[in-house]
């Protein structure tokens, strides 16, 4: 006979954001419920999320602005062969920044649709010519580039994900040169047939990297990396790894269900994937309901406290 299992509910509300802030009201109710599961012999724990599309919304914009707001430098090296023969031809230093006026998401029966309006995408970049015996000075070429409407469908099924649709609406593209006029007249030329060819170069390369995306695939992260340096005397096992792995997704008409395994210090090895089926009435988009079973519970309390079972 399969086991019981207790969960624990976490039922909140997340109002609105104003100007990019999160001040998180969580108005959270607590219920413990004893479900049945049913799985092969299984040590990890449970922790799943479902999320309401208004609160999903706003935890991406978020999320979203605090990424374009914290700079990151990227290094790309471009070759025609592993070993080129040649030096490199030029050096390519560039300067990015994006900015969007809104971003929403709506939950469908197996299928995600995100919207972002109004994106902005402003690069500087200098070009250093490492052509020899001929000499260059350095190019500066400006490029913006404004999109009024992007609009992306995803469609999950069962482990894997498609793209149904991309759409790039209402676009614009300039492109200036600053020394050489020869090279400002070639991106004047060039702007037209680049906004024409935006989505077809966009879409498809948004396509692949969808559909490479496996589940379950399993990862690990330290606790070192996200817990807080005055946190660390605190826990038990700051120096062990915590493993989680993506065990399914489902999609319903305003909300998805995110469940997770995780396990500390040891990887899954060929502990079995659970499959569980727990649920609740949905009326709120602005809702976040967070499952914990009792497994995961006990397991984080170990990490605070020696021999403190719940």
């Amino acid at each position: 006979m399969p086991p019981w299992r207790w969960w624990w509910c976490l039922d909140g509300v997340l109002h609105g954001m104003q100007h990019y802030q999160l001040p998180v009201h969580f108005i959270f109710s607590v219920q413990l419920l004893l479900h049945l599961q049913y799985y092969s012999f299984i040590s990890a724990s449970d922790v799943s999320l479902d999320i309401g599309s208004g609160a999903a919304s706003q935890l991406i914009r978020e999320a979203t602005h605090q990424l374009l707001n914290s700079p990151r430098p990227l290094y790309l090296s471009f070759r025609t062969h592993q070993k080129p023969l040649l030096l490199p031809l030029a050096y390519i230093k560039t300067y990015n920044r994006i900015s969007y006026s809104n971003v929403t998401v709506k939950f469908y029966p197996d299928t995600i649709r995100l919207k972002a309006s109004s994106v902005r995408i402003n690069s500087k970049s200098n070009i250093t010519p490492n052509i020899w015996p001929v000499s260059f000075g350095d190019e500066t070429i400006d490029l913006a580039v404004y999109v009024g409407d992007v609009e992306l469908a995803v469609r999950i099924e069962e482990q894997n994900a498609r793209m149904l649709s991309c759409s790039l609406r209402d676009t614009i593209v300039n492109a200036t040169s600053t020394n050489y006029w020869m090279v400002d007249t070639l991106l004047y030329m060039a702007r037209n047939p680049i906004r024409s060819h935006l989505q077809q170069l966009i879409c498809p390369s948004i396509s692949s990297y969808i559909s490479k995306i496996e589940s379950p695939v399993i990862m690990n992260v330290s606790l070192n990396d996200i817990l807080p340096v005055h946190i660390r005397d605190v826990i038990n096992t700051a120096d062990s790894s915590l493993f989680y792995r993506l065990t399914s997704i489902t999609v319903e008409e305003k909300h998805i269900l995110i469940v997770t395994q995780i396990k500390w210090k040891r990887p899954f090895e060929n502990d079995g994937v659970a499959y569980t089926n727990v649920s609740v009435k949905w009326n709120n988009e602005n809702r976040i309901i967070i499952w914990i079973d009792d497994t995961a519970l006990n397991d984080f309390l170990d990490q605070v406290l020696s021999n403190f079972n719940f």
